[in-house]
C-alpha cells in the first residue's frame, strides 16, 4: 500500500513541525512507501494557487509516476486538481482536520465519495460540516487528537515548578484594524462589538453571514474563514492573558510564541507576568515534556475554534506525563465524548477567582493531585496514543481491520524546495551583494536570469 502524506508547515525553516513529523511517521507504518509533501513550498498557503517559480509540474509527475493508494492531507491541504487529476480513482482520501475546518478556504473544502474525513469535535461541529459540505456521516471519522506515549510519559523527577502553560500568543491585530475601520460609525461598529460577545459564548460557524443579517455592510471586506480567525484569535488571546494572569503569585511558567505578543499583552494586562514568561520557546517534543514533568498543574485554555467540541493536544501530553490538567469549562464535553470525568481525571475552572483557587487547592493537596493524575495517566496510555489513534482511523477509514505489524516501515520521502526555506543573514547579505554588483550586466545580458535572481530575492525578502 503506498501512502502519499499532504501538509502544510508553519515552521520558519518550511519544515514540518513535531506533530506532523509524528503523524507522518505513524501513517507511514501502514505503508509499503510513503511519499510526503510540504505543500506551501509549492502552493500559496492555505491557496490553491501555484508558486510559479517553484517546479510543481515535476512533483505532479512525481506523485503520477508514484501512484499512491491512499493520500492523507492535514487540514486538506494540497488538494487541488492539479494533483487530484493524475490520481487513481480508486484511491481513498482522508483528510484530518487538526485545526478548524471554518479556516480553511472554501475553494480548497471539495469532497467526493472518495473522501473520508476524520474530526477532532462531534455533535454541532460535525453536524455543521455534513450539512455545509454535502458529506455523508458514514464518512466522517472521530478522530481527536492523542499524543506519543514514546515521548510523553512520567519520567519521576522532582515537580519543582507549580504549573505551566504553553501556547501561542495569538495576534488580534486583525480585529483591531477592522474595528478601527468603523470607529466613527457607531452602528457599525456595535454590531461588531456585539456579535463579538455573542460569539463568546456561541460559538457561531458562519459570522459573515450573521454580519450581513445584523445589518453590517462591510461584511464581504473579509472571506468566510479570515472573519473566523479575527474573532476566534480575538477571543483566544483575550482569555489566555486573562486567565493566567490570575495566577501571578505562584511559581509559573509561560511558554509560547511569538515572543513580541506576549510582551506586548503582559505588560499591559499585569506586567509582573512577565517575569513568568520564558522568553526562549520550547523546541522539541522531548523539551516539552521534561516541562511538563517537572510541572505539578498543566493549564489548558482553548483556541476558541475548539469550544465545547474538540481538545488541543497538550490536554494529552500533559496527563500522559502524569501532570494535573486543570482545563477551562468549555472543555469538559469534549473530554467526557473521550471517557474522562471531571474530579475524577482532570479539574475544570468557570473563572479567574475559580482558577485560582482550584490551582491553590490541588497545589497543597498532593495526594487529592496523585490520584486524580494516576486516574488520567492510564487511559491515556491504554487509549489515547497517537498510534492508536491512527491505528483506528486508519482501519475504519478503510472498512478493515489494519494492524502495524503487517507491514514493514520503509524510508519516508519527503518533498520540498530549497527555495522556501529562510536563509541566515549571512546569506542573505552575500546574496543581496551579488546581485547588486551583477545587477546592470544581468538586466542588459541576461533578462530572463535576471527575472529570476529579483523574483528569488523578493522571496526571500532580500528585496521589498
Amino acid at each position: 500500500m503506498k501512502i502519499l502524506f499532504l501538509s502544510d508547515s508553519y515552521m520558519q525553516d518550511g519544515s514540518f513541525d513535531p506533530f506532523r513529523k509524528e503523524v507522518l511517521q505513524a501513517i507511514s507504518l501502514y505503508g509499503s512507501e510513503t511519499k510526503a509533501v510540504i505543500t506551501n513550498h509549492f502552493l500559496y498557503s492555505n491557496s490553491s494557487n501555484i508558486r510559479f517559480f517553484q517546479n510543481f509540474n515535476k512533483v505532479v509527475e512525481d506523485i503520477r509516476k508514484f501512484n499512491p493508494d491512499i493520500i492523507f492531507s492535514i487540514n486538506r491541504a494540497g488538494l487541488v486538481k492539479e494533483l487530484t487529476d493524475v490520481i487513481s480513482t480508486d484511491a481513498v482520501y482522508i483528510t484530518w482536520f487538526i485545526d478548524s475546518y471554518e479556516r480553511v478556504p472554501e475553494n480548497l473544502l471539495k469532497f467526493t465519495t472518495q473522501d473520508i474525513v476524520w474530526l477532532t469535535g462531534l455533535r454541532e461541529y460535525t453536524d455543521n460540516f455534513c450539512c455545509r459540505y454535502g458529506v455523508k456521516t458514514d464518512k466522517i471519522i472521530f478522530s481527536p487528537f492523542a499524543t506519543n506515549t514514546d515521548v510523553f510519559y512520567p519520567q519521576n523527577q522532582e515537580r519543582t515548578i507549580d504549573g505551566c502553560f504553553v501556547g501561542t500568543a495569538f495576534s488580534n491585530q486583525s480585529f483591531v484594524n477592522t474595528l478601527n475601520c468603523v470607529a466613527e460609525d457607531v452602528e457599525e461598529r456595535n454590531i461588531l462589538i456585539h456579535i463579538l460577545e455573542s460569539h463568546k459564548s456561541n460559538y457561531i460557524f458562519d459570522i459573515a453571514t450573521v454580519l450581513q443579517e445584523k445589518g453590517y455592510t462591510n461584511y464581504e471586506e473579509h472571506t468566510r474563514e479570515n472573519w473566523q480567525m479575527i474573532f476566534d484569535d480575538q477571543i483566544s488571546i483575550e482569555k489566555r492573558i486573562r486567565f493566567i494572569s490570575t495566577l501571578h503569585d505562584f511559581n509559573i511558567k509561560i511558554y509560547g510564541e511569538p515572543n513580541h505578543l506576549w510582551i506586548q499583552y503582559l505588560s499591559i494586562y499585569k506586567s509582573s507576568m512577565l517575569a513568568k514568561y520564558q522568553y526562549e520557546p520550547i523546541r522539541t517534543p522531548e523539551d516539552l515534556a521534561h516541562l511538563y514533568n517537572k510541572s505539578k498543574i498543566g493549564i489548558n485554555i482553548l483556541h476558541h475554534q475548539a469550544s465545547n467540541h474538540s481538545l488541543p493536544i497538550r490536554v494529552f501530553d500533559l496527563m500522559a506525563c502524569k501532570t494535573l490538567l486543570l482545563t477551562e469549562k468549555t472543555s469538559v464535553n469534549a473530554l467526557h465524548q473521550i471517557g474522562f470525568i471531571e474530579n475524577v481525571d482532570f479539574v475544570c475552572f468557570e473563572d479567574e477567582k475559580d482558577l485560582k483557587h482550584k490551582f491553590e487547592f490541588y497545589l497543597k493537596n498532593d495526594t487529592a493531585r496523585d490520584k486524580i493524575v494516576e486516574s488520567a495517566y492510564l487511559k491515556v496510555k491504554n487509549f489515547h496514543s497517537l498510534k492508536i489513534r491512527i491505528e483506528e482511523g486508519i482501519s475504519r477509514s478503510l472498512g478493515e481491520k489494519v494492524n502495524v505489524n503487517n507491514y514493514n516501515q520503509r524510508k519516508i520521502e519527503v518533498i520540498d524546495s530549497s527555495l522556501f526555506k529562510l536563509v541566515s543573514l549571512e546569506k542573505r547579505e552575500k546574496y543581496l551583494h551579488f546581485i547588486k554588483k551583477h545587477s546592470r550586466f544581468f538586466k542588459k545580458s541576461f533578462p530572463g536570469t535576471w527575472e529570476v535572481l529579483r523574483i528569488t530575492a523578493l522571496k526571500l525578502k532580500i528585496l521589498r
